[in-house]
């Protein structure tokens, strides 16, 4: 004989399973976010504050950094190097002999400009970003910013069979049948939007990884132009590579600083070193990083950028 259990009973043992079932998918879940947690603090970029620093006369500092010639790159010889890297280098040796502090330095290579900046933004202490990094108010509201280390122009670049561009205002009509690409992430997708909606209403803007991905497809495309800046147009040009620069369209008006999280304060060494003396920018050996890594052409526009820019806030 088949004996048949009382309803009651596997009611009561369907509630017991569901209620076994909804524990343990809750200890899972736990579990889960425990470990995400863990992951993100274990990929949280740290170094010694600057108060630390200071008294304990030792820092290990990380420096993330976006790769690119002339500014930011390992050589053949295993050497961090470039503008920025040179600049930093230089800030390390004041740190020891002027406030007699011992510097570690790790870099942090990063390929991705966005994540360059979400892994600075999320950091803590001794962590500085390089990366070509314009400063801006919007950017201010995640990040504290060194002084300018340098003046940028941002060129417009087309092809170099394209027709020479007499003013903005023409430019809808020169090149109708063109569209446009920019590094994502980057202050130039910001200007080349503000030329759309003032001049060219009908541009479409594709979005590109790095500036060398969009130099390359302008190479590539003859109806395609960009906003690149100064020193990486004239690295394709120092290339022999098939590109004009547009020189109505020059924005004269961006600076790079070294970025850190918004609540570092190796803010107030960055601003000690930069303003000694006459100013670390007029330093010998700063000119000489220049001129090394970037020629004596681009140094000299760079330096007239920068004193149009001082001339006019004389002015004002």
């Amino acid at each position: 004989m088949i004996m048949c259990a009382p309803k009651n009973l596997i009611a009561n043992s369907c509630k017991h399973f569901k209620h076994m079932i909804g524990r343990i998918s809750f200890v899972l879940a736990f579990m889960f976010l425990i470990s995400t947690l863990s992951s993100v603090k274990a990929q949280q970029i740290s170094g010694t504050d600057w108060e630390n620093a200071l008294s304990s006369k030792r820092a290990n500092i990380t420096v993330v950094y976006y790769p690119e010639q002339a500014f930011a790159f390992k050589d053949a010889r295993g050497n961090y190097t470039g503008v920025e890297l040179d600049i930093l280098n230089q800030f390390f040796v004041w740190l020891k002999n002027a406030k007699g502090i011992n510097v570690n330095v790790t870099y942090r290579e990063q390929g991705d400009f966005d994540k360059l900046l979400s892994s600075v933004k999320n950091s803590e202490g001794g962590v500085f970003g390089a990366g070509n990094i314009t400063i801006t108010e919007e950017r201010r509201k995640d990040f504290k910013y060194s002084p300018a280390y340098l003046n940028n122009i941002a060129v417009l670049m087309t092809h170099s069979s394209a027709a020479e561009l007499k003013s903005l205002e023409s430019i809808s009509e020169v090149y109708k049948s063109y569209s446009a690409v920019v590094h994502k992430g980057t202050t130039h997708v910001t200007t080349l939007n503000n030329l759309k909606e003032k001049y060219f209403p009908g541009l479409s803007i594709e979005m590109a990884n790095s500036d060398d991905e969009a130099i390359k497809e302008v190479i590539n495309n003859s109806k395609l132009f960009t906003y690149t800046d100064l020193a990486n147009y004239w690295m394709a040009q120092k290339d022999n590579q098939p590109v004009k620069r547009q020189a109505i369209g020059d924005k004269t008006t961006e600076q790079f600083g070294f970025i850190m999280p918004k609540n570092s304060a190796w803010d107030q060494a960055f601003s000690e070193f930069f303003n000694l003396g006459a100013g670390y920018r007029s330093n010998i050996m700063y000119k000489k990083i220049l001129m090394r890594h970037l020629g004596n052409e681009v140094t000299q526009m760079l330096e007239m950028a920068l004193a149009q820019q001082n001339q006019s806030k004389s002015n004002k």
